[in-house]
């Protein structure tokens, strides 16, 4: 617990290496006290350091080596967490066999589980590595599905987020009046919740749709809207999206 809360501490003030050693050295001494499989939890945040700090490489190593860790256990939350973090990397990477192959992983442990939230997040991962693949037709069937569930739960955030990637999908097929309404009701959703974040993704699509489709004007606007908030809230993967 305590190598754990202090390698979070670390990471959290941006002591990214600290955290890695903090980490490696307390799994050093798991491994000669034959208890790896206990730390588990620790091998999963060094993995998501790594991913996070961009070294894909070294996340993908750790990320494996805990599937491999769970031979002979049962499957659990962390062990289906950890294939949809294989999955999200194998997407960056564009290795989309092995990702999609990850994330079916992923779904089947969440539905032994009757997970139906975690199931919802799962298909619209697969969505997401099909709309990059891209098999647009197969990304919009796992981002309904998510839909479907989301709806039935009553997660809102969640029902925005994919209702925004089911939009983009649209636009990337032509069909710019059905992406509109999919982000107008997204917006709708995130401003009552008061997502800055998710306000502001949707803003930048809708800006985007309406620049493709001939209205500079109006697509400026939300433009501009978006890049306030990416800078009033920090994200700068964001800001350059709206540059």
């Amino acid at each position: 617990i305590e190598a754990n809360e202090g390698a979070r501490e670390y990471q959290a003030g941006h002591h990214i290496h600290e955290a890695v050693a903090l980490l490696q050295h307390v799994l050093r001494f798991a491994e000669l006290t034959d208890n790896v499989f206990h730390a588990r939890d620790l091998s999963m945040l060094l993995g998501d350091i790594y991913k996070q700090a961009g070294q894909a490489d070294e996340a993908m190593t750790e990320y494996r080596r805990i599937v491999k860790l769970y031979e002979g256990h049962p499957p659990d939350h962390l062990l289906a967490e950890c294939y949809k973090d294989i999955g999200d990397i194998c997407k960056m990477k564009q290795t989309f066999h092995d990702g999609i192959e990850a994330l079916n992983q992923a779904l089947a442990i969440y539905e032994s589980l009757n997970d139906e939230l975690e199931i919802s997040h799962t298909q619209n991962n697969l969505g997401n590595i099909y709309w990059v693949k891209p098999d647009l037709r197969r990304g919009t069937h796992h981002h309904r599905i998510a839909l479907r569930i989301q709806r039935r739960l009553g997660v809102a955030a969640d029902v925005a987020s994919t209702l925004n990637n089911i939009g983009a999908s649209q636009v990337m097929q032509g069909r710019f009046r059905r992406a509109i309404i999919l982000f107008e009701h997204s917006l709708k959703i995130a401003r009552e919740l008061g997502n800055q974040g998710e306000i502001a993704r949707t803003l930048n699509n809708l800006g985007y749709t309406y620049h493709v489709i001939g209205h500079p004007s109006r697509a400026a606007d939300m433009l501009r809207e978006s890049l306030e908030i990416n800078r009033r809230i920090g994200s700068k993967k964001e800001i350059l999206f709206n540059m």
